[in-house]
């Protein structure tokens, strides 16, 4: 079984990565006034006349590409100076009259001034309009982006998870700066909980190398491992996550469950009661700390032990939801979880109706496309009619749930029951 958590960026800590800005490339940086003036074609064909010292009495000589280049240059500085001397002594020149019949060239009016500065400055405001819209364009974008975000969230509190990966993955694409530390836990929650093992594996893996100093990237790896039934890799990422203080008790459960799979009972039970320890202690210093009464009500239901606290866990539970200041944000659990562990525990009981009808409610509540424990409700309401002794039924619900998930924790049994029985060979 998966519990949900409060993957919130007042539990996980999530800053946006601040990215140097990147250097223009050469080709792209404005050139000064100076790199665009007319330069003399010597220069500008990158060629200089070398005129080496040379022993007395001997002639230099000159080729006639130098020679050329060099009366160029004589040329381009004889009009510079024409133009420098014309430029410092202008001379007056007296404007011609104009004969009668014959018009000169029209001179410009005010009018003509004020008309050329209007469309000057309608042209600047056309071009702040044009920057103005991108601007808003932008932020819009931004918003909703931000909305994006924030719909995946509520769609992940509300266990509606399909819902919630194709939000996180689409806002991802628009802005992946804004896919934050919390938020990819959440996601990687999302993948578990439908059954996409590898994604949630691949993305825990990324989410180390991004925060290896957080003990939830390993947690996740180790259970993507553990339901694809990889138990030795899950056990190494589990050990991984126990060097964390923070490390919940969590983690000693389900390395109790791979230990169990491994057949090596006895290291099982030592996680199983430090897991117990520490969610005591937790009950102990919180008594409203619901997680903690949640996942040790599953550790005694998978252990089939303490099964009347169990049962006055999931009462104190309800009660407390129900008591919140916003029940609402626990609907998934009223409705979904507590009457899986319920339907668990009638199981345990040999209450099998009610077992049936607990496990019937909460699939009226099931969150979209999870895979794991729905497979694990369809697995009991086939225990519970095998006790019933409607095995047909039985057998159709254990088909459903071998088609859902690996089950890896009751792979055995469901073998037992779903694989076609060898036929005995005839006498003869």
């Amino acid at each position: 079984m998966l519990f949900q958590k409060d993957a919130s960026v007042n539990q996980f800590s999530g800053t946006r990565s601040n990215f140097p800005a990147r250097n223009l490339p050469l080709g792209s940086r404005a050139r000064s006034r100076a790199s665009l003036e007319p330069c003399p074609l010597a220069l500008r064909d990158g060629l200089q006349i070398n005129l080496q010292k040379r022993p007395f009495g001997k002639k230099i000589r000159f080729s006639i590409k130098d020679l050329s280049c060099l009366l160029a240059l004589i040329l381009m500085v004889g009009c510079a100076t024409l133009q420098g001397e014309k430029t410092e002594e202008p001379q007056t020149v007296e404007a011609p009259q104009q004969e009668e019949g014959i018009s000169t060239e029209e001179t410009e009016t005010p009018q003509d001034v004020e008309e050329a500065q209007q469309a000057v400055l309608e042209e600047e405001k056309m071009d702040e309009d044009v920057i103005a819209k991108e601007i808003e364009r932008a932020q819009t974008l931004e918003k909703k982006i931000d909305v994006l975000y924030d719909q995946a969230y509520d769609a992940y509190l509300a266990g509606d998870y399909e819902k919630a990966l194709t939000a996180y993955e689409s806002a991802k694409l628009l802005n992946s700066e804004k896919m934050l530390f919390w938020r990819k836990l959440a996601l990687s929650y999302c993948y578990l909980a439908t059954g996409r093992y590898g994604e949630a594996e691949k993305l825990s893996f990324s989410m180390i190398q991004e925060k290896p100093e957080s003990w939830e990237p390993y947690m996740n790896v180790a259970m993507a491992f553990l339901w694809q039934g990889k138990a030795k890799q899950a056990i190494e990422y589990f050990l991984k996550a126990q060097e964390f203080e923070a490390a919940g008790p969590s983690v000693h459960l389900y390395s109790g469950i791979a230990y169990d799979l491994l057949k090596n009972h006895k290291k099982a039970a030592d996680h199983f009661l430090q897991a117990q320890t520490e969610y005591q202690a937790i009950i102990k210093n919180n008594p409203h700390d619901e997680q903690a009464y949640m996942e040790l009500s599953y550790l005694y239901l998978y252990r089939k032990q303490n099964l009347e606290e169990v049962a006055g866990y999931l009462t104190e539970v309800r009660k407390m939801i129900e008591a919140s200041d916003h029940p609402e944000k626990k609907e998934l659990w009223v409705n979904f979880y507590i009457p899986h562990l319920e339907g668990m525990l009638y199981h345990q009981q040999k209450r099998y109706q009610d077992s049936i009808l607990a496990f019937s409610s909460a699939m009226e509540y099931a969150p979209t496309g999870i895979k794991l424990d729905l497979a694990e409700i369809y697995f009991y309401l086939g225990q519970n009619y095998i006790a019933l002794n409607e095995n047909p039924k039985a057998i159709e619900f254990f088909k459903k749930a071998a088609g859902l998930d690996k089950l890896v924790l009751y792979a055995d049994d469901l073998k037992q029951y779903t694989l076609p029985r060898r036929a005995k060979p005839k006498r003869k």
